[in-house]
């Protein structure tokens, strides 16, 4: 008798929807925690600690596939501090371009008196951040209609400046291309524009890691980097500064429930580059006012 062949039992496919990416957190990290001012430097090896501990890298954090709109807040504050533009640098320090007679004046009534210049920070409307150097005065000068471009490129002779400048000859403000940049730009930073450090409460189902965080400490790095370009330029120079970055701290503790008695990290939660006349004048308002009530 011939065996009747048993039935498999079909086993249904359950479709399964691919498991969510793992949220990874990075560790905040103060702009100024209290006790210390924190360096560029600190920022830097901050985020690179972090990125080995969660086996991240620093194409993870940033986005290098999208030019001109490209995110390279890391890589360029990195390759600034290892190559300082050196031609702007150059043409910056040459003393050839100094109205040397000005000088000997200057120097006869002040024995510490040096080239005066101006600093001005913007975002462009790429989102990226670039730092110029003018001589003193350019920001309160105007074109001198009369005579423009009779002199190219020299543009001193072609403004009509308020106070004659300590240079008699200044080339700059060069339309960047796609491999130059102009020759008075002494920082360009790719996406500042798009950090974004307000706390996000609920993250995204695909979100890689809390971004927030990341960008809050990068900011920080923009700026200790904005500042510590200003120190160096103000040993050889008298440095006006045009444009400074104000910021929104509120406290936080690194763990739910930790101790209370140790110094809270005052997390970057927002921040502007805004007139630095202007925010001065309103710090020194707001001091004065806590003072009074106090």
């Amino acid at each position: 008798m011939a065996r009747t062949p048993k039935r498999r039992q079909r086993r249904s496919t359950i479709s399964r929807e691919p498991p969510l990416p793992r949220l990874k957190r990075f560790r905040p990290v103060s702009w100024h925690d209290g006790i210390v001012k924190r360096s560029v430097d600190d920022y830097i090896a901050h985020v690179l600690t972090e990125l080995g501990r969660l086996g991240m890298k620093v194409c993870d954090i940033e986005q290098h596939d999208r030019p001109p709109n490209a995110e390279r807040v890391l890589s360029d504050i990195l390759n600034w501090l290892c190559f300082h533009p050196g031609k702007e640098y150059a043409k910056l320090t040459d003393w050839r371009a100094l109205d040397l007679a000005r000088m000997q004046t200057r120097l006869e009534k002040n024995r510490d008196a040096k080239p005066r210049i101006e600093v001005s920070a913007e975002i462009t409307h790429m989102n990226n951040l670039s730092v110029w150097w003018h001589p003193s005065g350019w920001s309160g000068s105007s074109v001198d209609w009369q005579d423009g471009g009779s002199s190219y490129p020299n543009l001193i002779p072609d403004r009509c400046w308020r106070e004659p400048p300590d240079f008699r000859w200044f080339t700059g403000d060069e339309a960047p291309y796609f491999n130059t940049r102009p020759s008075n730009e002494l920082m360009f930073v790719r996406g500042v524009g798009n950090l974004q450090p307000e706390p996000i409460e609920n993250y995204a189902p695909y979100a890689t890691y809390n971004r927030d965080v990341v960008d809050s400490i990068l900011i920080c790095a923009v700026r200790a980097a904005y500042e510590v370009l200003i120190q160096q330029l103000a040993r050889n120079f008298e440095v006006a500064v045009l444009n400074a970055f104000d910021f929104v701290t509120r406290d936080e503790f690194e763990e739910p429930g930790s101790n209370p008695f140790r110094h809270a990290i005052h997390r970057v939660v927002a921040w502007e580059l805004e007139d630095a006349a202007t925010l001065k004048e309103g710090r020194e308002r707001q001091r004065a006012e806590r003072e009074r009530k106090e």
